[in-house]
């Protein structure tokens, strides 16, 4: 059966694409009812850089003719494996379950099915992406058509992917003349760790024909819908096209638009961008686009989109700012952790190195509206048990949980979460206020912490103000602790399967008296931090000492190994067991 899936699959697709592109991934697998996440049928696709179009075909096959027709649910995800909710239910609060690109995709199974079901992903974020497909659950012991026979049920897919070849790269820090000699041309530059900040300035656009052309509109009419699609930020965008020279200028567009997107093509069909000119460029001199981007994705490729109407030449000019506290890091790290208050050296340490710390500021982050922050690198501690690695702050002669905090002075970490042995798991933070300070003064000391893939949290920027500050994070990835209560000294966020990237956290201290803001009493707040991988969801205690529930009190954790990949997931028992996908709540 699975061979003729295959081929029927294969020849839909071609016909489709009219033998132009051949197919690049082909899979398949049987469907089973859905009862957890074991049972979804899971494939894997690997999407090339800087491709424009990724179509995935799916087709639902069943056994028999005289088999019921069944709807097949299938999820599509970018970097780990789909985070769905395939009964209906709620997730717990403190689950984290929002996707950078995830999609969902219905189709019927047929005994002889004529269609694939297809699906385009415009300009996908390249790497791993991975479809999870499932049947809904029904009693299979209740008696098919068939004369007993027991109908089976399988999925096909294929994917196809569109590239464009030949981008050049932009260097940094210096100006390249470059020419468009069609309608979409493709640059690229790279930003490297450390980028605090970067501006691009395109500008000086002439024609290189004789014939100027007449001004067109250009047609920005399409748009896609996608789920879950990213939100960004337009706020920094500027362009100018006013001049003051009586000189006669062709008013024709030179450049009538210019887009920007980090890691994948930028999508013009998409109404918010990174960063888009709406007013065309002329050859006037004071026609200029620029656009300023703070906290920006390191370690990758943006890329920029220029429509022109014919053969124009133009100035691409890249200039990045860098954090220059990176520098103090060994030794910052080695004054500003400790173990906890009773360590007096560490502690007077930490004051002498945020002394020099403001000292050694200065000028040099005076101009930067954002003003650059120490960012510390986990260190990743590895334990024979899968899912189960802590992440922790190194210093010259030792490891620790703790970190040293200042009113006003925001101070951040990352952390790398690597592909295939991390994305099974559940990526716990938490953050404890040390219980010393509840009693150290009638303040009430706060620490507001921001989690974030890919990039620093916009947190870092934002006004030394709880509400400024939560407002700036994410929904569902800030955590908030205070002196206010024991109840208060924790906060922790779980997010099942994560991304694989490099994530931030942030944080940030201030004190408060009668509900008004006022300097701290105390020189420093000490926190200590609990970032692991672990199984399922691994719940706290409900009481002090009692057993740690991966699952909760209705489930036991399992490890399910499908081919190269393999994830954690909660299988649940009792009759009136609500499954969450890794997480088990009785029925009330």
């Amino acid at each position: 059966m699975m061979s003729i899936l295959f081929r029927v699959l294969v020849v839909l697709s071609l016909i489709k694409v009219g033998l132009t592109v051949l197919p690049q991934v082909s899979q398949e697998g049987l469907l089973r009812p859905y009862r957890s996440y074991a049972d979804v049928t899971l494939f894997h696709y690997y999407v090339p850089k800087e491709v424009s179009l990724a179509t995935f075909e799916f087709a639902a096959f069943m056994d028999n003719p005289s088999c019921h027709s069944r709807n097949v649910y299938v999820y599509l995800q970018h970097g780990s494996y789909p985070v769905m909710a395939a009964d209906n239910s709620t997730f717990p609060p403190d689950l984290y379950t929002q996707r950078t690109s995830m999609y969902n995709i219905t189709l019927q199974s047929a005994y002889q099915p004529h269609n694939a079901t297809v699906f385009k992903v415009y300009y996908p974020l390249p790497g791993s992406w991975f479809a999870a497909g499932y049947l809904p659950n029904w009693d299979q012991h209740v008696q098919q058509e068939g004369l007993g026979h027991k109908c089976q049920y399988s999925l096909g897919s294929i994917g196809v992917w569109t590239q464009v070849a030949n981008i050049d790269s932009i260097p940094l820090d210096s100006t390249s003349h470059v020419k468009s000699i069609d309608h979409y041309t493709y640059y690229r530059f790279y930003i490297p760790s450390g980028t605090w900040k970067f501006q691009l300035t395109v500008d000086g656009c002439r024609f290189s024909t004789i014939r100027r052309p007449m001004p067109r509109v250009a047609d920005m009419s399409l748009t896609v819908t996608l789920m879950n699609s990213s939100k960004y930020d337009n706020s920094n965008l500027t362009n100018s096209n006013s001049s003051n020279n009586t000189e006669i200028i062709n008013t024709a567009a030179c450049i009538e638009n210019i887009f920007i997107q980090a890691r994948s093509l930028p999508n013009y069909m998409v109404e918010k961008m990174t960063a888009y000119s709406t007013t065309p460029l002329t050859e006037d001199t004071e026609s200029i686009f620029t656009h300023e981007e703070e906290l920006p994705f390191t370690d990758s490729y943006y890329y920029i989109l220029i429509v022109s109407e014919t053969k124009v030449s133009y100035n691409i000019t890249i200039s990045v700012q860098d954090c220059p506290i990176q520098m103090l890091w060994k030794s910052f790290v080695q004054r500003f952790a400790g173990f906890g208050l009773t360590n007096t050296n560490v502690k007077d340490q930490a004051i002498r190195m945020n002394h020099t710390m403001s000292m050694s500021l200065g000028k040099e982050t005076e101009e930067m509206d954002c003003k650059c922050i120490p960012i510390f690198r986990l260190t990743r501690i590895k334990h024979p048990q899968d899912f189960s690695d802590t992440f922790l702050l190194e210093s010259k002669d030792w490891f620790t949980t703790w970190l040293a905090l200042n009113e006003g002075k925001p101070v951040g970490v990352s952390f790398e979460l690597l592909p295939y042995v991390d994305i099974g798991g559940t990526l716990s933070i938490g953050i404890h206020l040390d219980d010393l300070l509840m009693n150290a003064t009638a303040q009430e000391l706060v620490v507001t912490a921001c989690v974030r893939k890919s990039r620093p949290p916009n947190t870092l920027c934002c006004k030394n103000d709880v509400k400024n500050i939560s407002a700036c994070c994410e929904s569902g990835l800030s955590l908030h602790i205070s002196s206010k209560s024991f109840s208060a000294l924790d906060d922790t966020v779980l997010i099942p399967f994560p991304e694989p990237d490099v994530w931030f956290v942030s944080f940030v201290a201030a004190c408060y008296f009668d509900g008004v803001q006022v300097p701290c009493a105390v020189q420093e707040i000490l926190i200590s931090l609990d970032i692991r991988t672990q199984p399922c969801v691994l719940s706290k205690p409900e009481s002090s000492g009692g057993p740690i529930l991966p699952c909760g009190n209705y489930g036991v954790c399992q490890e399910v190994h499908k081919g190269q990949f393999f994830f954690t997931t909660c299988r649940c028992i009792g009759g009136e067991a609500l499954i969450y996908e890794i997480w088990c709540q009785w029925r009330h």
